[in-house]
């Protein structure tokens, strides 16, 4: 029921379950579970989702099925967790971070290593989750490193050479 982009890269240990749609370019590593049970995953271009990510879409506690909305050149580091209802593009996820449920997020936006952002924040353009309190602040210089270009574009290139991939 996934539907993968041409030039997207989905090694074959990912999980795919239910209607989940991922754009072109976007490399997903193996061991990514990306899991809609309730409602529909659509995943935009040129993302990075790396091993043992979870995207998930459940329903609970709601009558209406919604769509997740994930927008392009955003960042799933390892482990991290993402069950929020959007996000926009140029977002950064750094390891073992938790997005819980009916979160928003905007453009240009970190979750730090470890942090959450709590069921029903909202959290606009540049905002930064940090900390063992899960502290906010909004920098509106904050870019997301240079680095993640020339990181999906090795991996979009070599990864099928190390892993098999998904099609």
């Amino acid at each position: 029921m996934a539907e993968v982009a041409g030039e997207a890269v989905v090694c074959r240990g990912a999980v795919l379950e239910g209607p989940v749609r991922i754009g072109p370019g976007t490399v997903v590593h193996p061991t990514a579970r990306i899991i809609a049970k309730g409602g529909k995953i659509v995943i935009g271009r040129n993302n990075i989702i790396e091993e043992q990510v979870i995207i998930q879409n459940q329903l609970v506690g709601k009558d209406v099925i919604e769509t997740i909305s994930i927008g392009d050149n955003n960042v799933f580091e390892v482990g991290s967790e993402f069950l929020g209802q959007s996000c926009g593009s140029f977002n950064l996820f750094e390891c073992k971070s938790r997005v819980e449920q009916n979160v928003q997020i905007g453009d240009h936006c970190c979750i730090g290593a470890k942090s959450v952002a709590r069921s029903g924040q909202v959290l606009s353009d540049h905002t930064i989750v940090y900390g063992p309190r899960n502290s906010t602040r909004i920098d509106p210089t904050y870019k997301q490193p240079l680095a993640f270009q020339e990181q999906l574009q090795v991996l979009q290139q070599t990864l099928d050479k190390y892993h098999p991939l998904q099609k």
